[in-house]
């Protein structure tokens, strides 16, 4: 069934593209959830003007994101915690512990996420990619140090 998007959509398209999904998918996620219509000529001229607008506001929103993304690029943070003498973590190092940096550097962090896949429970420093959407990334680097006592 072709439909044609009237927002974006990850893994399937972006705003006003039109494509080729099952019709169970169709019908019962992405119309009655207002993210596509029927892909007819009537209901294309009819959303075109919104998608012209929609498509602005996505790109002047990407542009921000990208520019945000590059502020914080190649930044080293520093957390300090808990941990034994061999530099084994009492806890270890989570997502919201990495926002409430972002959030100290006037980042909003409502829609991102943190890739922090190669961080270990160990003392020491660790890359991680800040994700934004929409392919905007930052990578950062992460610095665990020993909390004193």
């Amino acid at each position: 069934m072709k439909v044609m998007l009237l927002d974006n959509v990850p893994k399937l398209g972006k705003v006003g593209d039109l494509i080729e999904v099952k019709e169970g998918y169709a019908r019962n996620y992405l119309i009655p959830m207002g993210l596509s219509i029927f892909a007819t000529a009537g209901q294309i001229r009819f959303h075109q003007e919104r998608l012209e607008k929609a498509r602005e506001k996505f790109d002047e929103e990407l542009e921000e994101l990208s520019k945000v993304a590059k502020t914080i690029d190649g930044i080293e943070f520093s957390v300090e915690k808990k941990a034994t003498d061999d530099g084994k973590l009492f806890g270890s190092v989570a997502e919201k512990d990495i926002k409430k940096l972002l959030k100290e550097k006037k980042v909003d962090v409502k829609n991102i996420s943190v890739n922090m896949s190669n961080v270990q429970k160990l003392i020491g420093k660790y890359s991680c990619v800040v994700d934004f959407g929409d392919e905007v990334e930052a990578k950062i680097i992460l610095n665990i140090k020993k909390k004193e006592k």
